[in-house]
């Protein structure tokens, strides 16, 4: 985690293993704040889908769901895939409900709507190893609803339900690898035109200086160092940063 995204986390945030609190809901992070941690966050996927939900939930809360959508896609993300992977589970099961298991398991409990009733049946999936399909069922006699058939098999292996999660992420990942790629270039663009620019400064004041006669260099010593020191600092920011 970045420097700048910890001091966001420390100053805004109660940060647990099983998602955040946000510490003062009347002052909230800037927009800013909100962006630069989310860019952090998008990279570490696999750690914080809890974290990443409630981001999204507190982000579209105290700035409104437009500009939930546009820091999202600034920050290389989808809206969508957030919404439907992370956020909306989020929404629905509380941090006080929640235990260590996967956010597929607290998606399933989003139909219940006591947050001690959540908490209890997700201690009781993973006290008893229960699988998803097992999960649902226990739900479904919880709620005194008709037991739902097992997801339909795909001819890939798996279910179908399973194969959309991961069609999701890998269109998600491939999302970040495009956004990235976009920014590289961008960066290399600009450091082109850059050192271009600057290469054209430096030739026309080394060129000034060979004109010169030997008795002028003398003269004027003082300029010939000044423009030996502005090229040995041009020549400094021509490297990436």
């Amino acid at each position: 985690m970045d420097t700048v995204t910890q001091i966001i986390l420390n100053n805004y945030f109660t940060e647990t293993e099983r998602g955040l609190e946000l510490a003062d809901p009347i002052h909230p992070p800037s927009l800013k704040a909100f962006e630069t941690m989310g860019l952090d966050l998008s990279k570490r996927l696999d750690k914080v889908h809890f974290k990443l939900g409630d981001w999204a939930v507190f982000l579209a809360r105290h700035h409104g769901h437009t500009a939930y959508e546009a820091v999202a896609v600034k920050v290389g993300l989808s809206p969508q895939t957030i919404e439907t992977q992370w956020a909306y589970t989020c929404r629905h099961v509380p941090l006080q409900a929640r235990n260590d298991l996967s956010i597929y398991y607290h998606r399933e409990v989003v139909s219940v709507k006591d947050t001690i009733d959540q908490r209890d049946l997700l201690d009781y999936a993973k006290k008893n190893k229960l699988n998803i399909q097992q999960f649902r069922e226990h739900i479904a006699r919880f709620l005194g609803k008709p037991i739902p058939p097992p997801p339909v098999s795909n001819p890939l292996g798996g279910t179908e339900r399973d194969l959309a999660f991961e069609l999701t992420e890998q269109i998600h990942g491939l999302e970040n690898e495009v956004q990235l790629a976009l920014k590289q270039a961008q960066e290399a663009t600009e450091r082109a035109r850059r050192a271009e620019a600057t290469l054209d400064t430096l030739r026309g004041r080394i060129e000034a200086l060979v004109a010169m006669k030997p008795t002028d260099l003398m003269q004027n010593i003082g300029r010939v160092v000044t423009v030996l020191r502005e090229v040995l600092e041009a020549l400094s920011r021509l490297s990436p940063q």
